[in-house]
């Protein structure tokens, strides 16, 4: 019998499986199978609440929540992000996605190199799968600069430039904010590739400080302003 148990921790994502039978010494049943994610340094820590590992025991051709695993018996594991304000919805985290994979923290440890989107495992008496997930781009200050294209919810896009601040250090000043020639700056963390809108006002409007992330391989950064009215994603595209 499989029980979940959620626990949060800052920029981890944790989720605790206990396998337990009548017998504690009943060979054929797992008495304990604890997962975590981390996806500390990487562009999904805004995204941490909705990351969920999922379990296949036929070869990874349907996956689930909770399996029905015994001691020897090998089964396939894969990260989802379950959705969320941020990213698209529904999606299993690959590779493909610019996202190097960890699985070597795990014991037993994973079958073959172990740093795909999908490991195998061989199921023991006892299990702890760990996953990190980071960013496959490194964070570069000079990647910051340029020219971007501009949206706010999905609107029509257009032209906008960061130019480096050379009195605050990785604090970018935006020019032609919300497409009104207006400016106004953000701060840059590399370590983290966080994103910081601080509080600020322009052309009359009010911004309380607001966050976002930097998507090193793409050059997207994407952050959720929070205005007296409401809020608003702006989104910017390196060109």
């Amino acid at each position: 019998m499989f029980k979940r148990i959620y626990n949060y921790v800052p920029l981890v994502i944790g989720a605790l499986l206990a396998l337990s039978s009548c017998k504690d010494d009943d060979d054929d049943k797992i008495k304990t199978y604890s997962s975590l994610v981390e996806v500390t340094n990487s562009s999904l820590q805004f995204d941490k609440y909705n990351m969920n590992l999922l379990f296949s025991v036929d070869g990874g051709q349907t996956f689930v929540d909770y399996p029905l695993i015994k001691p020897g018996q090998k089964y396939q594991v894969k990260v989802h992000n379950s959705g969320s304000d941020w990213f698209s919805a529904g999606a299993d985290l690959t590779t493909d996605d610019h996202y190097t994979f960890d699985w070597s923290g795990s014991d037993p440890k994973p079958v073959g190199t172990g740093d795909s989107g999908v490991a195998e495992f061989v199921a023991g008496k006892n299990n702890s799968v760990l996953l990190k997930v980071s960013d496959a781009c490194p964070y570069s200050a000079s990647d910051w600069a340029g020219t971007y294209s501009a949206s706010e919810d999905g609107g029509n896009a257009y032209p906008v430039t960061l130019t480096a601040d050379p009195s605050v250090p990785n604090r970018f000043v935006l020019d032609n904010f919300y497409d009104s020639e207006l400016t106004a700056y953000i701060d840059f963390d590399p370590t983290t590739g966080t994103v910081k809108f601080p509080n600020q006002t322009t052309g009359g409007e009010d911004i309380t400080a607001s966050s976002g992330v930097y998507k090193s391989c793409t050059g997207e950064i994407i952050i959720k302003l929070h205005f007296d009215g409401g809020d608003w994603y702006y989104s910017l595209t390196k060109d």
